[in-house]
């Protein structure tokens, strides 16, 4: 999208213009926004992680315990509260050294503790299947426990086809 202001450069900022009653989006390159003098009220912005997390949630005996030993990072070294502060990981190995904490922080914010992420286009249909695989398998298993075994033979033959559909799209 192109800078409302100058038509030239690719905007970087949304600017929300509300006049009368009106709103209206405005959106600017880097330069118009430096020229409106809207770039010093952005870039003064710091991000705190720990300040949302406490205005999100009741921070439990699980957090202050890590926060009261500065627990860090086995591979890097970074303590949750660097990440607190920066709202960055240091690593891909943070998730699982701070696991209980990022899971109590995500499952406030977006109501459920699972992350599914964006999925490839081109993985959609495969994740899909495995999805439906795993679901089939767990039915399964209670279909066995509960001796429904109409029900179990049901759904192996759907498992065994799935598994199919799977191998020849390989």
């Amino acid at each position: 999208m192109l800078c409302d202001n100058c038509k030239k450069n690719k905007a970087v900022f949304l600017v929300k213009e509300i006049m009368m009653g009106e709103e209206r989006d405005i959106y600017l390159c880097q330069s118009c926004a430096f020229d409106k003098g809207l770039t010093e009220v952005v870039f003064d912005f710091k991000f705190n992680l720990k300040n949302f997390i406490n205005s999100v949630i009741e921070v439990d005996d699980t957090i202050e315990e890590l926060l009261s030993n500065n627990k860090v990072c086995e591979k890097c070294g970074t303590s949750l509260n660097e990440i607190l502060e920066d709202g960055l990981l240091g690593c891909a190995h943070c998730f699982v050294s701070f696991m209980p904490v990022l899971t109590q922080i995500y499952s406030k914010v977006f109501n459920t503790k699972e992350h599914y992420g964006k999925i490839p286009i081109k993985l959609e249909k495969e994740v899909e299947i495995l999805k439906r695989l795993e679901e089939y398998k767990i039915e399964l298993q209670k279909a066995i426990k509960e001796e429904n075994y109409e029900r179990a033979a049901f759904l192996r033959d759907k498992i065994k086809e799935l598994s199919q559909i799977k191998t020849d799209s390989n």
